[in-house]
């Protein structure tokens, strides 16, 4: 399902102009899902106070208050500029072997 950046920043919520002017400068040439990793992994968990910090299965510290933390601009445009789109995202399901009668 793909979402045009206008959507995801809808989806998101986000109220933050830089991060918009972040998602404009990079909506040229990346996907929503790149847009999803370079937020992940340029955004900072630091000096946001919460009892519920935890190291998730990829070894990234995150809240349910504050989601991976804070968001560093210049770190995910610099990463941006080199960055590699992501693969088409995988969607697994399970076929029941039950049969109806």
């Amino acid at each position: 399902m793909a979402h045009s950046f206008e959507n995801l920043v809808e989806l998101q919520t986000l109220n933050c102009p830089e991060v918009n002017c972040v998602f404009g400068f990079c909506s040229l040439l990346l996907t929503w899902r790149d847009v999803q990793h370079l937020l992940v992994k340029t955004s900072r968990p630091v000096h946001l106070k919460a009892d519920d910090w935890k190291t998730n299965a990829a070894g990234l510290k995150v809240s349910h208050l504050y989601g991976f933390g804070l968001v560093d601009a210049e770190a995910m445009v610099v990463e941006a500029s080199k960055w590699r789109t992501v693969p088409p995202q995988h969607t697994c399901s399970r076929v029941s072997e039950r049969r109806t009668r």
